[in-house]
């Protein structure tokens, strides 16, 4: 069986420049979350900083084009917005990014292993 090399379309690598991006920009808030005087859950700088993991596995993946690395960036997503549902501290206006990745890793899922 040959194996043949996936090209990644421009929008991934994208959305692989921002994730990381993004990673990196939610280590030091959720750690900063941690000594402010913000009425913040206790878990939710341990959330923040598991879920920028997460998204740097996934990110990691999404580069070299594997369809395992969108199911796990979907479900980190479901399972944030429910915690931070039941947290009170969910924005709306914070999910916008995330389901417009989706959408697009999406739409190029049939180009990945």
């Amino acid at each position: 069986m040959t194996r043949y090399r996936v090209e990644r379309p421009t929008s991934i690598t994208v959305i692989c420049i921002l994730m990381a991006i993004g990673a990196l920009v939610a280590i030091p808030l959720a750690l900063a979350a941690r000594s402010t005087t913000l009425a913040l859950p206790s878990w939710y700088a341990p959330f923040v900083l598991f879920s920028a993991a997460v998204g740097l596995v996934s990110m990691a993946g999404l580069w070299q084009m594997k369809k395992w690395a969108v199911y796990l960036y979907a479900t980190m997503f479901v399972v944030a917005q429910m915690a931070l549902v039941v947290g009170k501290v969910c924005s709306p206006i914070g999910a916008i990014i995330p389901i417009v990745y989706i959408a697009i890793m999406t739409s190029k899922l049939s180009e990945m292993d």
